[in-house]
């Protein structure tokens, strides 16, 4: 992502079901696809990403949001800086 940013919760009373189910799906998708790369040797780009998941940043951060229950640091790093 673009820069380190706080995020908050999604509000989950503007959300429709078939919206919410959408969100964690994506969030389900990222992380199967990010299992599948070895994250300590990857060049992959976040706009790489954004187009293997088919979906723009808006939408990433939306599901992102979903996940939250307080407001959130987002950190920006290299994915060989993250830690499964």
């Amino acid at each position: 992502m673009g820069k380190t940013q706080i995020f908050e919760p999604f509000p989950m009373k503007s959300l429709t079901p078939s919206r919410r189910v959408h969100l964690g799906e994506i969030n389900k998708k990222k992380f199967e696809e990010l299992n599948k790369i070895d994250l300590q040797t990857t060049s992959m780009s976040f706009t790489a990403l954004l187009k293997l998941l088919s979906i723009d940043k808006k939408t990433y951060i939306n599901a992102l949001r979903v996940k939250f229950l307080k407001p959130t640091i987002y950190l920006q790093r290299l994915y060989k800086d993250i830690q499964k």
